[in-house]
């Protein structure tokens, strides 16, 4: 929950600005034109298609929709100005320029008269700009109305991009040493039936597909059933580690849903999930102010 009364936004300190993409400023027509020129159509024959092709066709269209996003859409600096707040206004511009004359009046004549105006002078300006502070933090926390403008502000004032896992108290009473044994202890508490395997010790399942594998898969992925899963995202949401967001699957259009179908017919006939798609990014969120967590499932 934010607090309005005890966050001060002269505390809140940015990480160094670096370029970034928005997506927002994406010109779609030079997306689309970038990516139609990459589609190459995946084979949709019953033969000669394995679990290798699936990947390499997986692999090449993640590149063609990154490149033309990154062509669409280059990385730009945010906009910085100094100087600039919301809370500030004429009033305060006027209050201020009444505290330099009555400084250099004081300091031209000495008197303490023209002392004690300066100090009081500046005892309001200064008493406004907290007021003005206050006042406009509060009106911007009573303006947030979705989930979604709350999560921005969070992240802005969790201060770290990722954050830190707390250390963990293990069930033999002793606390975790590093990060890597924090997520390992998580993952055996929430996950206890997984099991530890480098990506090497996986072995592949070379599945033998029939007939009716294809059949059924031509029955249960067509282009209207996919076109409506794709436009079902939200065009914002965030994208995994792949760097894929559905906003750039949903401007594809029915060209790229087109290519997706018999990769996902190819998917479902095989029983098999690319290499590319089997990696998840799991995000730890420690609660505020806390260090050490008395338990793992705290």
């Amino acid at each position: 929950m934010i607090t309005p009364d005890r966050v001060s936004l002269s505390q809140v300190f940015l990480p160094p600005t670096l370029p970034r993409r928005n997506p927002r400023n994406t010109d779609r027509a030079v997306y689309v034109r970038s990516l139609n020129s990459k589609l190459v159509l995946p084979s949709d024959s019953l033969t000669n298609v394995d679990t290798a092709q699936i990947d390499a066709q997986v692999d090449q269209l993640t590149e063609s929709l990154l490149s033309s996003y990154h062509a669409a859409c280059p990385e730009t600096f945010p906009r910085d100005t100094p100087g600039k707040q919301p809370w500030w206004g004429a009033d305060l511009e006027r209050k201020r320029g009444k505290v330099r004359k009555a400084l250099n009046r004081a300091m031209n004549t000495c008197a303490d008269e023209d002392w004690d105006a300066y100090y009081a002078a500046k005892s309001s300006y200064k008493k406004c700009i907290r007021f003005r502070r206050t006042t406009g933090w509060r009106k911007f926390c009573g303006s947030i109305e979705t989930c979604q403008q709350a999560n921005r502000v969070r992240k802005v004032l969790a201060q770290q991009n990722t954050p830190e896992i707390a250390t963990l108290r293990k069930p033999d009473n002793t606390l975790t040493s590093s990060p890597e044994e924090a997520r390992r202890i998580l993952v055996e508490t929430h996950f206890p039936d997984c099991v530890f395997a480098q990506v090497t010790d996986l072995s592949e399942d070379n599945h033998t597909t029939s007939e009716n594998d294809w059949l059924y898969a031509c029955r249960m992925i067509t282009l209207e059933k996919l076109q409506w899963a794709i436009h079902s995202f939200h065009p914002d949401k965030a994208p995994g580690p792949d760097g894929v967001f559905p906003a750039l699957l949903q401007w594809g259009g029915t060209p790229l849903a087109s290519c997706l179908v018999p990769l996902m017919r190819a998917c479902l006939a095989f029983r098999y999930v690319p290499k590319g798609r089997r990696e998840v990014k799991v995000i730890f969120i420690p609660k505020p102010g806390i260090d050490v967590l008395s338990h793992e499932s705290g």
